[in-house]
């Protein structure tokens, strides 16, 4: 039966600028959450930021405004001023939850800082988002988006990088610290309600940036040790090409990828030599020419239905005009009209069966913000797990993890370094995929339990082995059933059905149970079958589309970062339900599309386009509101640097020794440098080219200029920031040994930096453990099971 929004009665002060604060305090207003927003007197700069309907400025109409902060109340507060900082102190008395995003040392400056909050009430939590996090040598550096994803890897990381590194498209930073903010915050509110302690949370989105690569530092120390590492490829056959009427995004990960899409492509002469053409350039020339001659002969909507038919991940790369017109989306009912039904909007990025998620009504007024509102009456504030004090908010859950390579396991991550008990589900006969990425040590016999990407998505949790094709498989995960609290899984919707473990099973099985489904294009819809993976998603998503240099007028595969982000808007809807189960004993089903994800991630090309009627297209480095701004090259990599105003511009080009450009009254000004960018480019390229890149960002640094080296895998260890703020975690491992892995991007007040409670099992390392000890199976019963391989220790196709 439907009841109330799950977050009924939580109420959340929202502070601060820019997005990741407002994306936080949406998500939660979304499942119910009271939020109060306090802006500037002149109102929040989003409301200057497009788009606009008609690209007609004004302070009500800018469409991302009006979607992030649908349903909240505003108050116009100068905090500098003493009646300004006493108004938002007595809000914050009666709040749970306090987001804010200024710069740090800016909180404490308004007399607002975590020892005035600490205060107010000891059952208060604060998150603070900033670009690199309240402590350490960069704490106080100015950032831009570009420095950011640089400084954080993101440059480095995707298709086309090492030729012409662009920043990935939209604002994407700021929405996944926003996504881990949410997540961090509810967490943070169990833990002050629990224990009634004041709880501070510093987030770093440099931290977060680098927490949602695919662990290339980890990758890269593995390859070093390697006897003999695999050769890398020197050509991609595939990935984002043109066809007949626009692009498509073609995704080969496997070998049988490589041979259904030779298939497809009526080139069967090709199944067996994919090294060949990913390294040989004769090889990679006759393979692009077939391949090239089959697309211009296919629309993308053929040559989807050609590759998903034969199970390749396979999308259409979308513009804001055709997810408009996206038949998943539509069908799915996922863009909905804002309040004022002037645009559309993705809606909330996750579905709960017993309590719905609803965006919220229109985004306030400035005029409206010129009253103090108050708090909407309520009892308690929500909780997840019972009454008892714990010293980790997730003490006491239990948590089966189905999840496979990424979205999956990432949440079970979260949950176990927050103290939950996460059991880890695979098969002697598939074990997580992930185990077989990533592994560069081909020679061991184990090589399947030391692939980076496995060990860093599971650390902290228990490994079990049941083969759910068979009948005593099942009824043993049932029996594990009963015993939890939260079931967790990723794969393709047919695949629970498969194994008659769907909703309607589990729920009989355990009432209460929640169960968190992360299917890459949702449970219905025509593409609900659809194979995604990352990339796919991306560019159904429209994220590829946006990203990319403008020049060669391709969209690219951005980097990996979708997974983990996901996996963060679960957790946010997971705490949700509970605090739903503990209200009234109801368990429920999530669902969390990726693709609705990902495009909520991304809202400005939807808005845009049914705003306006047009697509947003890729600027590359370039912005509209800095100049000059791009990569630049040094003697030792490269350099991301923006010039923010044009006061920075005047001390930037003196420091060139450019008095030509620094005089120029045509440069003074910011509309002047953007149109004449590509010469600038070329005089700064000169200028980095002869140095190296720490000596460039020392001297921009000590200008205040926002500047970084973009981060490659083998400066990942040994980052001064990461270092400093102990971002890495040494733990054992009982074949790979110690090896040092990322944390959480966010320092809870409550636990130690190193929140990650043990190292990653091995195939069903705790079989004895779990079963034995937890079902009370005898030692003679798992024996039996061990050699019908029911279970196992010991990959079954593995050699040796």
């Amino acid at each position: 039966m439907e009841s109330g929004a799950a977050l009924t009665g939580l109420r959340i002060l929202e502070l601060g600028g820019r997005i990741a604060a407002p994306y936080a305090a949406k998500l939660l207003s979304d499942l119910g959450a009271d939020v109060l927003k306090i802006e500037a007197p002149d109102g929040d700069p989003l409301r200057a930021s497009g788009p606009f309907p008609r690209d007609e400025p004004g302070p009500d109409s800018a469409g991302l405004f009006r979607y992030l902060n649908a349903g909240k109340r505003s108050a116009s507060l100068d905090l500098r001023s003493r009646e300004g900082s006493e108004a938002a102190l007595g809000l914050a008395a009666e709040a749970d939850l306090v987001l804010e995003s200024f710069r740090p040392g800016t909180l404490e400056s308004f007399g607002l800082g975590p020892e005035a909050l600490r205060e107010l009430s000891p059952h208060l939590a604060l998150v603070r988002i900033s670009s690199f996090g309240q402590t350490g040598p960069y704490r106080d550096l100015p950032a831009t988006d570009l420095v950011l994803q640089a400084a954080g890897g993101w440059v480095a990381a995707h298709d086309g990088a090492a030729d012409s590194p662009v920043r990935m498209g939209g604002r994407l930073p700021e929405y996944v610290a926003g996504a881990f903010a949410a997540a961090s915050g509810l967490s943070a509110v169990e833990h002050a309600q629990q224990r009634a302690e004041f709880v501070s949370v510093d987030l770093s989105m440099l931290e977060c940036l680098v927490g949602t690569l695919s662990y290339p530092m980890l990758l890269a120390e593995a390859m070093g040790r390697a006897k003999s590492p695999p050769e890398p490829a020197r050509y991609v056959p595939f990935g984002i090409q043109p066809c007949r009427d626009g692009w498509v995004g073609i995704n080969i990960l496997t070998q049988a990828h490589w041979a259904a899409a030779c298939d497809a492509m009526g080139a069967p002469e090709f199944v067996e030599s994919r090294g060949e053409v990913t390294r040989d350039a004769a090889d990679y020339a006759a393979f692009s020419e077939l391949r090239t001659r089959w697309l211009e002969t296919h629309t993308a909507e053929e040559v989807l239905e050609q590759c998903q038919s034969r199970r390749i991940p396979t999308a259409i790369v979308c513009d804001g005009l055709r997810l408009v017109d996206s038949p998943q989306l539509t069908a799915r009912g996922f863009l909905v009209k804002e309040a004022g039904g002037a645009f559309l909007q993705p809606g909330p990025p996750y579905r709960l069966g017993a309590t719905p998620a609803r965006p919220g009504g229109a985004a306030p007024t400035l005029a409206s913000a010129a009253e103090l509102p108050s708090w909407v009456p309520r009892g308690e504030a929500p909780r997840l797990l019972d009454d008892e004090a714990r010293e980790l908010p997730f003490e006491g859950l239990r948590v089966l993890d189905l999840g496979t390579f990424w979205a999956g396991p990432y949440l079970g991550m979260y949950l176990a370094s927050l103290g939950a008990d996460v059991v880890k589900v695979e098969s002697v006969q598939r074990p997580d995929g992930f185990r077989f990425i990533a592994s560069a040590d081909p020679g061991n016999p184990l090589w399947y339990e030391v692939g980076s990407l496995f060990q860093a998505t599971n650390l902290g949790k228990r490994g079990v082995t049941l083969d759910l094709r068979r009948d005593e498989g099942r009824a043993l995960l049932l029996r594990l059933v009963e015993r939890s609290d939260l079931l967790i899984e990723n794969y393709a919707p047919r695949v629970m059905e498969r194994f008659e473990l769907d909703w309607p099973r589990l729920r009989a099985t355990r009432p209460d149970l929640v169960m968190v489904r992360m299917p890459a294009y949702g449970l219905e819809g025509p593409r609900r079958d659809h194979v995604g993976w990352a990339m796919a998603i991306a560019q159904a998503a429209g994220i590829s589309w946006l990203t990319g240099d403008p020049a060669d007028d391709k969209p690219r595969n951005p980097g990996a970062f979708l997974d983990p982000t996901v996996a963060m808007h679960a957790a946010v809807a997971v705490q949700a339900a509970l605090a739903h189960r503990r209200r009234t004993g109801e368990g429920q089903q999530i669902e969390v599309a990726q693709i609705e994800t990902a495009v909520a991630l991304c809202p400005e090309p939807v808005i845009d386009a049914s705003m306006n009627g047009r697509a947003q297209h890729r600027r590359g480095n370039p912005s509209s509101g800095m100049a000059p701004q791009g990569v630049y090259p040094c003697r030792d990599g490269r350099v991301a640097l923006s010039v923010r105003d044009d006061a920075e511009w005047k001390s930037f080009a003196g420091l060139l020794g450019r008095p030509d450009w620094e005089h120029d009254t045509g440069l003074s000004q910011r509309e002047g440098r953007s149109r004449r960018h590509d010469e600038l480019d070329t005089g700064i390229a000169e200028w980095t080219g002869a140095q190296g890149s720490d000596a460039v960002v020392e001297v921009l640094r000590a200008r205040g200029i926002p500047v970084a080296a973009v981060l490659v895998p083998p400066r990942i260890y040994g980052e001064p920031q990461l270092e400093a703020r102990r971002y890495f975690q040494s733990l054992d491992h009982p074949v790979s040994g110690p090896r040092r892995y990322p944390v959480w991007p966010m320092r809870f007040s409550f636990a130690p930096a190193g929140m990650h409670p043990s190292g990653p099992p091995t195939l069903g390392q705790h079989n004895e453990e779990v079963l034995g000890g937890l079902l009370a199976v005898s030692g003679k019963e798992l024996t039996r099971l061990q050699e019908e391989a029911v279970i196992g220790e010991r990959w079954s196709a593995a050699s040796g």
